[in-house]
């Protein structure tokens, strides 16, 4: 015995808004886990070692390895790669 609808009323709506709600729950779930699980932005640095008090961070390894792929590909001469080398590892003090 059919009530109204043939069976396709509220009930298949209802079920499709309630999984479509517990997806989005789901997702935040994970989303606020992994923001949390992440350590704040004052501690974060390219280079893996955590900055001294009063200093500024070293240079990030991907800029010392653009240095290097640059001069083994001829774009930077000896000299130029030996000063820009030096700035990156001792900055000078300001």
């Amino acid at each position: 015995m059919m009530y109204g609808d043939g069976g396709w009323g509220w009930g298949w709506w209802m079920m499709g808004g309630g999984v479509l709600l517990l997806l989005l729950v789901l997702v935040a779930a994970v989303v606020a886990i992994v923001v949390a699980g992440r350590p704040p932005r004052e501690t974060r640095t390219t280079s893996g070692t955590p900055p001294v008090q009063g200093q500024a961070p070293g240079p990030s390894d991907e800029a010392l390895q653009e240095l290097d792929l640059r001069f083994a590909r001829g774009e930077v001469d000896e000299d130029g790669y030996r000063r820009t080398r030096a700035l990156l590892t001792h900055p000078p003090a300001s």
